[in-house]
Parts: structure tokens; C-alpha cells; sequence
């Protein structure tokens, strides 16, 4: 599995390994929009691997991720706080060799499409004033 491509745009602080693209520190906002894209490959190389990205990043324990799963064939939209994951929805997704993802937060707004198809519209504001992706 490889990844491609990473894009993601929104306001935050860049370091270690962390992807974002404008760094103004904390600004203590209520909310960030942000839009998170990553293009993958090589997928059918193993029948149950994970792949996605994160985004909304607090710390290695404390983010949401999109992500797709060709064990279960769905796509995840998940929040990990302390470590725990919790499923905030999940869709269809037949497994392909190659997948495009792209995550967009506004507000407490998240959509998640695969393949240029919305697959998941939801809300939820866990992290919602993180400014980090990744992942």
C-alpha cells in the first residue's frame, strides 16, 4: 500500500509529522474548517488493511480519521479520544487497487468522499478546533 498524494488546507501548526499548510499557531478558534485529501495505491495487496487519513489532530491519540477498509469493505469516519476509537458512521465501499479520499470539516460538518462520491455527510464535533492532518 502506498500513498500518492497528501493535500490538506485549513489554519494550524505544522511539525514532527504532521501535514498542513498554513502555520498560525493556536488561535484558540471555535471551529476550523478544513479539507483533507489523499490519494492511495496498491490496496489490493493485502485483503485486510486500513488506509485513510487523519485529520483534526490534537496528538497520536486524540484525532478523527477517514479511512477505507477492504476487510470489512466500508469506508469509517472514526473519533479517537484517549486512544479509544468510536465509529461516527461508516458506508459501502467496494475495494478497488486505488483510492482517492478527501474529508471536509465545516463546523461541525464532516464529509467524506471516495472515488469523487460523498459517501459520508455528518456531524459531530469532536476536536473541532484542531488545525493538524496527517497520516
Amino acid at each position: 500500500m502506498a500513498v500518492k498524494h497528501v493535500v490538506t488546507a485549513g489554519m494550524g501548526f505544522g511539525g514532527s509529522w504532521w501535514l498542513t499548510t498554513y502555520g498560525f499557531g493556536d488561535l484558540s478558534l471555535n471551529s476550523v474548517d478544513m479539507v483533507a485529501e489523499v490519494s492511495l495505491s496498491n490496496l489490493s495487496g493485502d485483503t485486510d488493511e486500513e488506509c485513510g487519513v487523519a485529520f483534526r489532530l490534537v496528538d497520536t491519540s486524540n484525532f478523527l480519521a477517514a479511512y477505507v477498509d477492504d476487510g470489512d469493505n466500508l469506508v469509517h469516519l472514526s473519533a479517537v479520544e484517549g486512544g479509544v476509537e468510536r465509529s461516527i458512521a461508516t458506508a459501502a465501499w467496494t475495494p478497488a487497487d486505488t483510492a482517492e479520499i478527501r474529508v471536509i470539516c465545516q463546523g461541525d460538518r464532516i464529509r467524506v468522499w471516495v472515488d469523487h462520491v460523498m459517501l459520508i455527510d455528518e456531524t459531530d464535533s469532536t476536536h473541532i478546533d484542531a488545525v493538524r492532518a496527517g497520516l
